[in-house]
């Protein structure tokens, strides 16, 4: 797969989920399955891919932002 089609994905999955729209928010940390998901990007053995880092860093803030009570 092409180096284009690897960065492209994650940063439109990235922009979708920290958009303004509250019903993604609180499904992302209202269902437990849909949170643990997203916890378990930290637990992999292999080196983290700073770009995906950087993604999932930019949606863990916004919900701790948003919904920092719940998270």
């Amino acid at each position: 797969m092409c180096q284009y089609c690897v960065c492209r994905y994650p940063n439109i999955a990235c922009e979708l989920l920290t958009s303004d729209v509250s019903q993604i928010t609180d499904a992302l940390v209202g269902c437990g399955t849909l949170f643990s998901c997203l916890s378990n990007f930290l637990e992999s053995d292999r080196p983290l891919n700073p770009l995906q880092a950087s993604f999932y860093g930019k949606l863990v803030a916004l919900l701790i932002s948003r919904k920092g009570e719940m998270v």
